[in-house]
Parts: C-alpha cells; sequence; structure tokens
C-alpha cells in the first residue's frame, strides 16, 4: 500500500512538473471586453470612418463580450467567441482572430461574421493603443478596402486565465484514477 501510495505521487509530481512546463508558454485565457478610457484612447467601439485614416467617426455601438483563446510568448492566439455590439448595429457576432503586438510582430485581425477582418496594425497610435502588456490589450484598427477605412474599431480588454470546463476536470480526474489503477497492478 505503501509504495502505491509513493507511486502516485511520483505520477502526479512529474505530471503537475510537465503541466507548469507547458502552462509557461501555453496558457489558456479569456480576453473580457471592456469599455472606457484611459489618457488618449476610449473604447471599446465601433464606428464609422469620417477621416482617411478612420481616426475618428460616428459610434455604431459600443462593445462587450469574451474571446477565448491561448497566450503564447506575448501573442494572443487562437481567439473565438461572441461580441455584442448596442447602439444602432443592436447585434451579436461571431469572433475569431488574433494579436500579436510584440516586436516585429504582425499586429492583429479580427473576423466578425458578417462585417469583415478588422486589421490592427503592429504600429504606435494614440495613447496605448496597439499595445499589450500581458494583461491589458488596446487595439484601434478597422476594416479597409480600395477607397480607405470603411469602418473602425477601438478595442480594449483584459487578460484572465481561462477557467477550465468541467468536463475537462472530470477527464483529469478519471485519468488520475485509471493511472492510479495500472500503477497499483
Amino acid at each position: 500500500m505503501h509504495r502505491m501510495i509513493q507511486t502516485l505521487l511520483v505520477s502526479l509530481a512529474c505530471l503537475l512538473a510537465s503541466a507548469t512546463s507547458t502552462a509557461m508558454t501555453f496558457t489558456p485565457v479569456d480576453l473580457i471586453i471592456e469599455n472606457g478610457k484611459v489618457p488618449g484612447f476610449t473604447y471599446s467601439l465601433l464606428h464609422t470612418c469620417s477621416t482617411p485614416t478612420c481616426m475618428s467617426g460616428s459610434s455604431l455601438g459600443s462593445m462587450t463580450g469574451t474571446l477565448r483563446g491561448d497566450l503564447v510568448d506575448g501573442k494572443l492566439l487562437n481567439l473565438s467567441g461572441v461580441v455584442d455590439v448596442g447602439g444602432s448595429t443592436n447585434a451579436a457576432f461571431q469572433v475569431k482572430g488574433f494579436f500579436d503586438f510584440t516586436p516585429g510582430g504582425v499586429g492583429g485581425e479580427l473576423v466578425f461574421d458578417g462585417l469583415g477582418m478588422f486589421s490592427f496594425a503592429n504600429a504606435p497610435m494614440s495613447g496605448p493603443a496597439n499595445s499589450f502588456d500581458g494583461t491589458k490589450l488596446y487595439a484601434w484598427g478597422g476594416i479597409r478596402d480600395r477607397d480607405g477605412y470603411r469602418m473602425g474599431m477601438d478595442i480594449g480588454g483584459r487578460v484572465v486565465p481561462a477557467v477550465p470546463e468541467p468536463s475537462a476536470a472530470l477527464l483529469f480526474g478519471l485519468g488520475s484514477l485509471v493511472v492510479g489503477g495500472r500503477i497499483r497492478r
């Protein structure tokens, strides 16, 4: 009995050590889209474009929602979820995309089903726009066609560790029981 418990504890320690080393570079996260204002940047808004660079325009609605994805070496990858846009738009959109504001990164893209793809440059903008410090994201971008920008987006939010789904915890528990049973034999 003592040997079985010792073997189980060693196995569990190895499993946790491998999970910890993986979590340092690949962490499931939620991007919680919030409305707010910081010096030089108001977020999260969808707006028309009244200038060629789309730095201003009429609001089409504020945005809220949660995008689940992965934090990998300072990049937010594999983002997906639902974003609600209020105001005159008053609709919910399925969204997929990524953000990479690391040095030499490509910026970001968010594809809103039914609206199009918003692009975000990896370049300094007004205030903290187009930056990610590991916990807060601020991004300014737009949908652009050959005639210039046709819709702009100012988005901001906080990034928090994703809460595991209950089914994932159940699978982990069952797997631990199976490993423990095999070790016992």
